[in-house]
């Protein structure tokens, strides 16, 4: 699977973010961030994803 991406200092950033957000769910987190399917979170994390720039705030 392609994972356009995966070696970017932002996707490197979630991944940090998500480890330090643990036990949390990626429900709980999916749901925090306003995306429509926890597993949005974990495509994110790996890079095959990209974020949405609707979704960042200023």
């Amino acid at each position: 699977m392609k994972r356009p991406c995966a070696d970017t200092e932002l996707a490197d950033f979630i991944a940090k973010r998500v480890l330090q957000m643990k036990p949390e769910s990626q429900i709980d987190m999916a749901r925090e961030a306003a995306v429509p399917n926890p597993n949005v979170v974990s495509m994110l994390t790996t890079g095959a994803a990209k974020v949405p720039l609707d979704r960042v705030l200023c």
